[in-house]
């Protein structure tokens, strides 16, 4: 697979009803994640801030290994790539070298000794979180009846990884990115990578509900799954990168109000920055029931 660097900008914002923002989201360097925490008064707001803080810290222990394993590789590979002379005093590094860049470092070799499943990692993430919400419940039971959607975007050099619980969600635009090549034929479309877990996509998987009918109906904001302290497991996607590639992750507050087609007319080819706050612009202008949270993720080529 071809190198890539992924860059991200977020925003978040309370909306224009209710009295606190409940989401919370995450940007680091092989993770990106929104959260949209339910529970009433401050318990939502646990519930997301913990998720966020679970997540980061796989995120992290993860990059200390994949460093570690490294630094181990780029050791061996220096004292590989020593000088080695035969009985005629033939100079052998170049043969030692195949396969390593300029510092002498198989870098190939360490990238495959470092890979790791990132759906164990992001399955333990959502393990420690569960165990997390459930003993903040158990030692303040006012915080009952927290939880929290989660949508995750992960990556070490290889595939992307989408974990999904909940109704938040994560969207793709092919070359709707910096670095893009010029659409000549097909013109821009958003397509959804995650699925709801929710009462109205339940009733849609099933014949009973035309997605049309989703936006307006009564029960919309039912969601089926969330980490809430009880044993819960993720759905996952895989998407293989290219550079000009655009990634949205988003809470309900952004995908319930403001139509699939406004939201491509805001991210396609737009400088990030400028796109994630018309996100916002956008929700505000559709009265901003819920809190609102965006992710703007770009696939560069490295």
């Amino acid at each position: 697979m071809r190198r890539y660097s992924i860059t991200a900008v977020g925003r978040t914002h309370v909306g224009r009803v209710k009295p606190n923002n409940e989401d919370a989201f995450h940007i680091g360097s092989g993770l990106i994640l929104v959260a949209d925490g339910v529970g009433g008064s401050a318990a939502g707001e646990v519930a997301s801030r913990t998720v966020v803080d679970m997540f980061a810290t796989v995120e992290r222990e993860h990059a200390e290994r994949r460093a570690a394993t490294l630094a181990v590789g780029a050791g061996a590979s220096a004292d590989g790539a020593r000088v080695r002379a035969d009985e005629t005093g033939a100079d052998r590094t170049g043969a030692d070298r195949t396969g390593a860049d300029e510092t002498g470092v198989d870098r190939a070799g360490a990238d495959e000794a470092a890979a790791v499943d990132i759906y164990a990692l992001l399955s333990d993430a959502v393990e420690r979180s569960t165990h997390s919400l459930l003993e903040q419940v158990q030692a303040d039971p006012e915080l009952e009846g927290m939880g929290t959607t989660v949508t995750a975007m992960m990556w070490s050099g290889g595939p992307l990884v989408f974990a999904q619980i909940g109704d938040s969600r994560a969207y793709f635009v092919s070359a709707g990115g910096p670095g893009a090549q010029p659409r000549t034929e097909q013109p821009a479309e958003l397509h959804q990578v995650t699925k709801d877990d929710s009462f109205v996509q339940y009733l849609i998987d099933r014949g009973l509900l035309q997605p049309s009918e989703a936006s307006t109906h009564p029960r919309r904001n039912v969601i089926l799954k969330a980490l809430n302290g009880m044993t819960v497991a993720p759905s996952f996607a895989t998407f293989a990168p290219r550079p000009g590639d655009r990634f949205l992750l988003c809470s309900d507050g952004l995908s319930d109000y403001v139509p699939a087609a406004d939201i491509l007319g805001a991210i396609d080819q737009t400088p990030a920055d400028a796109a994630a706050d018309r996100l916002i612009e956008l929700a505000l202008g559709a009265g901003a029931p819920d809190n609102v949270t965006v992710i703007i993720a770009d696939v560069l080529a490295a």
